[in-house]
């Protein structure tokens, strides 16, 4: 009771790689959700990048 079938894993795992092969076999038809912001992971690269720098005694 409660337990996913193998099956439907497997169907789960076989979209994820469809659609990972079309995004890279089409890398074109990928459009940005949002443009400008560059979203959390941008904002966490400039935090560490400012991090490092106030790490190593830069301004």
């Amino acid at each position: 009771m409660g337990a996913i079938p193998g099956w439907v894993l497997l169907v789960m795992v076989l979209v994820a790689l469809l659609l990972a092969s079309k995004a890279l076999l089409f890398p074109g038809r990928v459009t940005p959700q949002r443009t400008g912001d560059g979203g959390w992971w941008s904002d966490l690269q400039d935090d560490w990048r400012l991090w490092w720098h106030r790490r190593q005694g830069n301004p």
